[in-house]
C-alpha cells in the first residue's frame, strides 16, 4: 500500500515542479504550487522517491486558462456556466508504472479529494493522448482542444470538465470496471498455473 502526504515547504514544491518538468516537459510556477494543494505518493521504504502526484486548485487561479486573454477566459467560463471560483482544477499529474492496486489507490484519493472539495465543477486537462482518453471517461464535456504554448512548450492541449455528482458516478463506475478486469486477469493467471502441467485433462484428478 502506498503512503501519501501534502507538500508544504518551498523546497518540496520546487522539487515537485522539477520532477513534473522532467516527466512531462511542461513547467509549472512555484507561485501556482504555493497556492494549490500538492499531494505525492511513495512507498514506505523509499519516502523520498515520489511515484505519483497531482495538484488541485480551487481558488479561481486556473492554470489552464493562463495563456488566454481575459475575453477568452470569460467565453470559456460562460461555456461551462460557472464562475472561476466554482471550479476545482486538477493537473500537473504524473503516475509512474505501478501495479493496478497502487494506481487505483492514487485515483481513489484524487477522486475523493475532488468530490469533497464541494466545488460544483471539476476541470481537467492533459497533453498526452492516453491520459486525455482516460480522464475524459470521468470528465466527459470537452471544453476545447487546440495547439497552444503552455508551460513554456507548444502542446496539443485538451481540456474537459464534469459536474460534481456526474464526476463521482463516472469515476466509481470506471474503477469498478478496472477492478473487475484486474480480478479477471489474476484469476486467469492462477488457473493457468494451477492447471499447467496437468496434461490435457479438464480436471487435475483425471488421468
Amino acid at each position: 500500500m502506498l503512503l501519501t502526504r501534502i507538500l508544504t515547504t518551498v523546497k518540496e514544491l520546487e522539487e515537485y515542479a522539477e520532477l513534473y518538468r522532467l516527466k512531462s516537459g511542461v513547467s509549472v510556477s512555484l507561485s501556482y504550487l504555493q497556492s494549490s494543494h500538492v499531494r505525492v505518493f511513495y512507498r514506505s521504504f523509499s519516502p523520498h522517491t515520489w511515484i505519483g502526484g497531482y495538484v488541485q486548485n480551487g481558488k479561481g487561479d486556473l492554470r489552464y486558462f493562463q495563456a488566454f486573454s481575459a475575453e477568452r477566459k470569460s467565453e470559456l467560463l460562460a461555456q461551462i456556466g460557472v464562475n472561476a471560483a466554482d471550479i476545482l482544477e486538477t493537473g500537473c499529474t504524473f503516475i509512474d508504472r505501478l501495479a493496478p492496486t497502487e494506481r487505483h489507490q492514487i485515483y481513489i484519493v484524487m477522486i475523493l479529494e475532488a468530490y469533497f472539495s464541494h466545488k460544483p465543477v471539476l476541470l481537467g486537462g492533459a497533453v498526452i493522448r492516453k491520459i486525455q482518453d482516460y480522464q475524459m471517461q470521468t470528465m466527459p464535456h470537452l471544453l476545447f482542444e487546440e495547439s497552444m504554448v503552455f508551460g513554456g512548450k507548444v502542446v496539443q492541449m485538451k481540456q474537459y470538465y464534469a459536474f460534481r455528482n456526474e464526476f463521482l458516478a463516472r469515476s466509481l463506475r470506471l474503477l469498478v470496471q478496472e477492478c473487475k478486469w484486474v480480478l479477471k486477469n489474476v484469476l486467469q493467471k492462477k488457473m493457468k498455473r494451477y492447471f499447467g502441467g496437468q496434461g490435457t485433462s479438464a480436471h487435475p484428478s483425471v488421468r
